[in-house]
Formats: structure tokens, C-alpha cells, sequence
């Protein structure tokens, strides 16, 4: 197990994203934000918990949401005659809140309603209300960046950015990754920088080897193996990832580092057409949910010799594990098999069940 370092008990990082739910009590009279909880003795019951007592919410995220007085977000909502939703058939508009930092503490909020029947108009007051609350009071918790997303149950709108800069920085190592509201931030960076030391340790590339980081989001595997392999091909679904990720590569002035927007399956077969030298790829299934197809072209790629698995959710992923290691031919599964030869579970996510476990497939 990769323990995170303790002084105290109290660990020393802080979730760097978190999203915020609603709640509405007594009739919708009352509205709570923080984050939703079985009852212990009703599963059927669900609660709204603050963060205050949690030690892995960072302080100026709890000010953010549950702060100064009447300048934090809960107090903000509770002012609003719009109900919460805990559902999205219940007809409430404020639907959650996701905050993300950096490890300056730069902070980023995104405001997400369900306008549902509001007019134009009343989606403009309502920005200006938000803009007035929190353009001042957000100096008190570096509130660098607030966004309004509105989502009517059928099509996303764009993020608009009500102020502040349009997006934060992370460093991570020795690199520099752009953060949009959008794209995907590492949750735990410091649990992250001992997966990304260890899968340098144990997975043995060489100046010979294109390492495909599938599911890249802003591109911190590829920038960490960039310096130890021939080229990085980065893959992700999000437009907003890649549009990052390629702006992180000019950042950091890293040019052995490709990044590419698509669906894994499609991209896949032409990536291996047109690159046949020793094949590792690293998988980050946290970041989308790979299909059947994927797994079928990677098992076809005869040059691809590693695989590195890493998985939030393992129980999930057991039937992706299986996909790798299962006999050549059941299913039009062709290409050598897979075999499993490490296992290293990840405290990623403190004072949770949550749990993190990294897997490494090699052909033998």
C-alpha cells in the first residue's frame, strides 16, 4: 500500500477538485450544500453533509461553500426563491457547485443550474446577482475564477465566465498544466506523484519506446514519461483535455509529446498502423469508460508489449482485466494474452472506502 505521509494524523494534502451537491430541507424552506450521505441506519434515507469537519477539503473550498457569514455560497442559495435539486426530475434549478485549486490555492468555481423554464433574461439577472455576491467576498478565499454553466436536462450550454481568469495553473513536477473549467484535474496530486514515480520505477521503458497515455486528460503521464521515452501519444474524448494538453506541450516546450481529440476505438488502429516500434500503453480509466471495442484493438497490436492499468473504481474494471488476460479467440479476442504480473493499491482518497490500484499486463 502507497501511504500518504502523516504528521499528526492529519494528512498533509487536500483534495485539489471537489463537487458540491444540494439539498433541500423541511419542504424546501432550507437549503444545504456539501456532499450527499446514506443514513447508518436507512439506506433509503440520504443526508446533505457540510465539509467543515473534513480534513481533506481544503480551508479556502469550505470558505467558499460554508464561509464568512452571509458571503459563502450555501448562504447565497438559501437567499434564492429557486429550489435546490437532489434529482433532475424534481424541479429544482441549483444543481451542484465543482471547485478546483492548484497547489498555490488558486481557486476556480463553477456555479452548474438547470435553467429548465427560466427566460434569457432572468439566467442574465441571476449571473449579475452572482457576480455582485462574489466578486469582492471571493478576495477573502482567492477566489481567482467564477463560471456559470446551465444545463436544461437536454444540451449543455457553454461555461461563461462571470470573472477572473479564464483558467488556473497547476504545476506538477517540473511542469506547468492549464486547468479550464472543463478539463480534467488531478484530484490528489500529491498521491499522484508517487503513482507517476512508481510507474516510471517499475515499468522499465527505454529511448525505443512510444508510451499511448489513453484517456490523457492534460497530459501529466506523457509530460512525466516524455524525458525517458522516444515519443508520448496522448488520447482523450474531451475536446476541452486535448485543447489544454496541447497548450500544456507549448508551455513546457515538450515536442516529443502528441496529443490527439477522439474515442479511444477510433483512433486506436491508426496509431498502431502507423507506429510499430515497442508499444506501452498507460490507462487511466477514472477519466471515461473504456468499451469492448478498445480492448479488442489493443489485444490485435502485436507491437504492444505493457500495459498499465489505473483504476479508481477496481471492481469495475475487473471485467476490463479479464478482457486482457482471457484466452486468444473467445469472442474475436485475437493477439496474445495478457498476464498480470503487478499489483499496487493506492490510498488516494483518505477517510473514504475509496481506494485506488494500479495494475501492470505484460506479454510474456
Amino acid at each position: 500500500m502507497l501511504l500518504i505521509k502523516e504528521i499528526g494524523g492529519l494528512f498533509l494534502w487536500k483534495l485539489t477538485e471537489c463537487k458540491f451537491s444540494y439539498w433541500n430541507r423541511n419542504r424546501w424552506k432550507s437549503k444545504d450544500v456539501g456532499f450527499y450521505l446514506n443514513s447508518i441506519l436507512d439506506d433509503s434515507k440520504t443526508v446533505c453533509v457540510g465539509p467543515e469537519g473534513l480534513i481533506i477539503i481544503k480551508e479556502n473550498h469550505k470558505l467558499f461553500v460554508k464561509g464568512h457569514w452571509f458571503q459563502d455560497f450555501e448562504k447565497y442559495i438559501r437567499n434564492s426563491p429557486l429550489p435546490a435539486t437532489a434529482r433532475h426530475d424534481d424541479g429544482g434549478y441549483w444543481k451542484s457547485l465543482i471547485v478546483k485549486t492548484n497547489e498555490s490555492s488558486d481557486l476556480m468555481g463553477i456555479i452548474i443550474m438547470n435553467s429548465q423554464d427560466l427566460t434569457k433574461d432572468q439566467l442574465e439577472d441571476e449571473k449579475n446577482k452572482l457576480r455582485e455576491h462574489f466578486e469582492t467576498s471571493g478576495l477573502d478565499y482567492n477566489l481567482k475564477s467564477l463560471y456559470f454553466h446551465t444545463w436544461n436536462g437536454i444540451e449543455k450550454m457553454p461555461y461563461d465566465l462571470l470573472f477572473g481568469e479564464p483558467y488556473i495553473i497547476e504545476e506538477f513536477d517540473r511542469f506547468k498544466l492549464r486547468i479550464s473549467p472543463e478539463s480534467y484535474l488531478l484530484a490528489n496530486t500529491y498521491a499522484a506523484r508517487i503513482i507517476h514515480d512508481s510507474l516510471k520505477k517499475f515499468c522499465r521503458v527505454y529511448e525505443s519506446t512510444t508510451l499511448l497515455d489513453i484517456s490523457c486528460g492534460t497530459g501529466p503521464i506523457s509530460f512525466s514519461f516524455s524525458p525517458h521515452v522516444k515519443k508520448c501519444i496522448g488520447i482523450d474524448s474531451c475536446f476541452q483535455s486535448i485543447a489544454d494538453a496541447k497548450y500544456n506541450a507549448e508551455l513546457n516546450k515538450e515536442e516529443s509529446v502528441t496529443f490527439i481529440h477522439g474515442n479511444v476505438e477510433m483512433v486506436l488502429p491508426e496509431i498502431f498502423e502507423d507506429n510499430r516500434d515497442d508499444l506501452v500503453a498507460v490507462i487511466n480509466s477514472s477519466r471515461t469508460e473504456l468499451n469492448k471495442t478498445t480492448f479488442k484493438f489493443l489485444r490485435k497490436c502485436k507491437h504492444l508489449k505493457k500495459i498499465i492499468f489505473i483504476s479508481t473504481k477496481p471492481d469495475v474494471d475487473i471485467a476490463n482485466f479479464e478482457r486482457l488476460c482471457r484466452p486468444a479467440g473467445k469472442e474475436s479476442y485475437l493477439g496474445k494474452y495478457f498476464v498480470p504480473l503487478l499489483a499496487i493499491p493506492v490510498d488516494m482518497f483518505p477517510q473514504t472506502k475509496q481506494y485506488g490500484l494500479i495494475m501492470m499486463f505484460q506479454r510474456l
